[in-house]
Order: structure tokens, then sequence, then C-alpha cells
């Protein structure tokens, strides 16, 4: 009701605000649906600057004078984003 009554008094929607509209509107499936997809870009961002970061460096190099290979290199950075994903949210009560 506060939203009509301020766009009816002139106020422009942020699109920050419309965003929040949107999701205060979504059903169940559609979050979850939104928050997969979500999800999906973010795990192809970080496979992104993995590729990106092994590309530029070809080798690593490791203690001892070893080299790591660039496929050990890019496992590493993906356990490690792994680790740093997100915890699930709590249900809304």
């Amino acid at each position: 009701e506060r939203i009509d009554y301020w766009l009816s008094q002139g106020a422009n929607i942020s699109d920050r605000v419309l965003t929040l509209i949107k999701e205060s509107n979504e059903t169940p499936e559609e979050k979850v649906k939104r928050e997969d997809k979500k999800e999906k870009r973010r795990l192809r961002k970080l496979d992104k600057r993995a590729k990106a970061k092994t590309s530029d460096e070809p080798s690593k190099a490791v203690e001892g004078g070893e080299e790591a290979s660039a496929e050990e290199v890019a496992a590493e950075e993906v356990a490690e984003a792994a680790e740093e994903a997100p915890v699930e949210e709590k249900p809304e009560k």
C-alpha cells in the first residue's frame, strides 16, 4: 500500500527497490530457481578466474623447489572456493 501511495505522489523506484519488490512477490519455487541460477553464475566466475590465473602462472613453485601443475593449482583454488561458499540460509519464519 505504501509503495502505491509513494508512486502516486511521484516517487521513482530505484533498481534495488524494484528488485526487493520482485523478490518479496516470489513463490518459494521461484526463489530456489533464482538462487540456483545465482550460484551457477558464481561457480562459472570462480572457474573462469581459476583458468585465467593458471594461464597467467603456468606453474607455481612449491616448497622444496618442485613445481605444481596447472591442474593441481586449479584444483586447490576450486577447493578453497568451496570452503568459502556461503552457508545455506535458515528458512524464513
